[in-house]
């Protein structure tokens, strides 16, 4: 069932996502346009009693100016779908590289500063057009969307690290590559009883969780997660 939706564009079907903690993660300050405070940047564990969904996933959202709902329903889309986001909007082709870096970094993120930088790149790929990035970057009051406040010792800088690797690796693969992750990727848009979109973060979904054999720049990836591997976690707002 799951490779059928992901080769549909739309599906009127809604699941429903209760989320159960996070798998990994690091508390770190964020400022976005519209807040700052203290986040838990990490993965996200959530169940389902719905048929022929993953009754356990672990994902990553697309939305960071948006709180998560505990339990909330969700209509997947293929990448990429026709909506540009919850809040803020993505910038184009964000939703395009953030599937990349799910798919080909979801389950091999497995240290909490994997997770934790997977996520705050995920976001960056979906706000930002930069070409190259350094660890720096996350920490730049220049970013329009958000960025970090401060180092928290040296685990937030560790993220921040990784997050720049395999943002570079992502933004190194070929068209094809990335082809290849937005159609075995789906988006969970958050639902209310109305259908509009709204009411919590949207969610990545693997519509198809085998990994190509790797190239050059997929093998870039693997050195990259290879290269840290300090324990933390995933993120999620306070």
């Amino acid at each position: 069932m799951v490779a059928a939706i992901a080769a549909t564009t739309s599906i009127a079907t809604a699941v429903q996502y209760t989320f159960q903690g996070e798998t990994g993660g690091v508390s770190i300050q964020l400022q976005t346009p519209n807040s700052s405070g203290t986040v838990a940047l990490g993965q996200f564990h959530l169940t389902t009693s719905d048929a022929g969904w993953n009754s356990d996933l672990y994902t990553y959202c697309t939305d960071v100016g948006v709180t998560l709902a505990t339990t909330h329903a969700y209509t997947p889309f293929s990448i990429p779908p026709s909506q540009l986001g919850v809040s803020p909007s993505w910038v184009s082709g964000g939703i395009e590289k953030a599937a990349a870096l799910y798919y080909y970094n979801n389950s091999l993120a497995t240290a909490g500063s994997q997770k934790a930088g997977l996520q705050l790149a995920i976001w960056e790929a979906l706000y930002s057009t930069k070409s190259s990035y350094t660890k720096n970057d996350f920490f730049s009051s220049l970013n329009p969307t958000f960025h970090i406040l401060a180092p928290d010792s040296g685990t937030v800088d560790t993220v921040a690290t990784y997050a720049a690797q395999i943002l570079n690796a992502v933004l190194g693969l070929s068209s094809a590559d990335i082809l290849t992750a937005d159609q075995n990727t789906l988006w969970l848009a958050p639902v209310d009883r109305q259908g509009h979109i709204s009411g919590s973060q949207g969610l990545l979904y693997p519509g198809n969780t085998t990994v190509p054999e790797a190239d050059s720049t997929l093998t870039l990836l693997g050195v990259a997660i290879t290269a840290i591997g300090v324990a933390g976690r995933r993120m999620r707002r306070s």
